[in-house]
């Protein structure tokens, strides 16, 4: 009798699934925002360690939040548009900081802050939307 309960048949993969909540790889998400990544590289300035130290962060946040919209309507509420907003913040934040740190006199100062400062503005920024996942978001099913 029991038995019969748990033969009920599962969706093979993920396509059942609405666009937003369907997996999605971090490489995948990257190649959906060129434009809004190679500018956050841009802002970053660093070659050498962007591949050490902001792209990792990157691929967890596209692995963390895939295609979920930021919001339902109006600006960033597009499959991905979580993502797009983060990417977005942390170069405008980067931007910024980078403005606030040349207004510093003391050049060892300027040096300190920078390095200091970028990756703890860059990472910050990048996860700034992730309260969105407990604070904004209800996944709710559709009565057809």
């Amino acid at each position: 009798m029991f038995k019969d309960l748990f033969k009920t048949k599962k969706p093979q993969g993920s396509s059942h699934l609405p666009v937003v909540l369907q997996p999605v790889e971090p490489e995948v998400l990257c190649e959906e925002h060129p434009d809004s990544l190679r500018r956050l590289k841009t802002s970053w300035s660093d070659t050498e360690t962007w591949e050490s130290r902001i792209l990792p962060i990157v691929h967890r946040l596209a692995y963390t939040v895939g295609r979920l919209p930021y919001s339902a309507r109006g600006l960033f509420s597009q499959p991905g548009g979580l993502f797009e907003a983060s990417l977005q913040c942390a170069a405008f934040a980067l931007d910024i900081m980078e403005s606030s740190v040349q207004l510093e006199r003391n050049i060892m100062a300027q040096h300190l802050l920078q390095n200091r400062l970028r990756a703890a503005v860059c990472a910050g920024s990048l996860c700034s939307f992730l309260a969105t996942l407990s604070d904004r978001i209800q996944i709710k099913e559709v009565d057809e």
